[in-house]
C-alpha cells in the first residue's frame, strides 16, 4: 500500500469514527437535552472531527516528499507519518481539553495499523510475485558493478544479446530478467539457494526451480563477498 493511500485511508477511517460516535452519543441523550438550546452547539463538535481529521492527513504528507530509491530506509518514513499528526495531537490535547485526544485517536491507530501492514509485507516479500519461466537460451553474466557497498548489480546476456539484470540490494536481491517468458521479481537472500558449479552460478528458490548462468569466478566472487554478509551457505565446486 502506497504512503498516499494510508494517508487516505486514515481520513476516513479516523473521520467515520469520530462522527460515529458522536452520532451514538448524540442518539443516547434523553428528548430533552436534545432540543436543550445549549446544545446548539453539537455542530461544533461533528465541525472539530472533519477539521482535526483533515489537518492531521495534511501533517502526513511530507512523507510524499521522500525520493524513492532501490532500498530506503523505513524510519525516515514512519517518522513523517507519524511526527507531525503526533505533535498536534499533543498540542491539541494540552491546549483544549483531555477529550480532544479522541478525535485524533483513531487517525493515528489506523496510520499505525496500515504501516503495520506495509512493514509486514515489506518484509516478507511474497515468492508468488516473483514470475518465474523457462528461459529461451542458456543465459550468462556479462559483467558485474559494485556501485556502492550493499548494491552489486550482474549483468545477464544471452549470446550477444542483453536480456536483463541481477540486482543484490542490501539483503535483497532483484531478478529483472527479460529473455523469453522469465524470472521478474525481488526475492530475501536468506530465501534463496545458491551454488557455484562447473563454472554456474546457480540459484535454487523455494519452490525447488533452478536458475543457471555461465559465471566468471570474478563475478561469482564479487557474489560470494556480497551474500556471504548475509548468509554463509553458498556452495561451489
Amino acid at each position: 500500500m502506497t504512503y498516499w493511500k494510508i494517508i487516505l485511508f486514515s481520513f476516513f477511517i479516523g473521520f467515520l469514527s469520530v462522527v460515529a460516535g458522536l452520532l451514538v452519543l448524540h442518539t443516547q441523550q434523553s428528548q430533552a437535552v436534545r432540543h436543550h438550546p445549549a446544545n446548539d452547539m453539537v455542530g461544533l463538535a461533528y465541525g472539530l472531527a472533519i477539521g482535526f481529521n483533515i489537518v492531521l492527513a495534511l501533517c502526513s504528507l511530507p512523507v510524499l516528499a521522500l525520493k524513492r530509491r532501490k532500498a530506503p530506509k523505513l524510519w525516515p518514513s514512519v517518522a513523517l507519518l507519524f511526527g507531525l499528526p503526533l505533535i498536534f495531537t499533543i498540542y491539541v490535547t494540552w491546549a483544549m481539553d483531555i477529550y480532544a485526544l479522541l478525535y485524533c485517536l483513531p487517525y493515528l491507530c489506523s496510520v499505525a495499523v496500515l504501516v503495520s501492514l506495509r512493514i509486514a509485507r515489506r518484509g516478507n516479500i511474497r515468492f508468488r510475485e516473483l514470475k518465474t519461466g523457462d528461459p529461451a537460451g542458456e543465459l550468462e553474466i556479462g559483467a558485474h558493478e559494485i556501485t556502492s557497498g550493499n548494491y552489486l548489480r550482474l549483468h545477464v546476456c544471452s549470446g550477444i544479446n542483453s536480456c536483463g539484470s541481477i540486482d543484490f540490494i542490501g539483503e535483497k536481491i532483484n531478478f529483472n530478467i527479460v529473455d523469453g517468458s522469465f524470472f521478474k521479481g525481488m526475492e530475501a537472500i536468506r530465501n534463496v539457494g545458491l551454488a557455484y558449479r562447473e563454472g554456474k552460478l546457480i540459484f535454487t528458490f523455494r519452490n525447488r526451480k533452478n536458475l543457471e548462468f555461465r559465471c566468471a569466478i570474478e563475478a561469482f566472487e564479487a557474489v560470494h563477498t556480497h551474500v556471504g554478509i548475509y548468509k554463509n551457505n553458498i556452495k561451489y565446486s
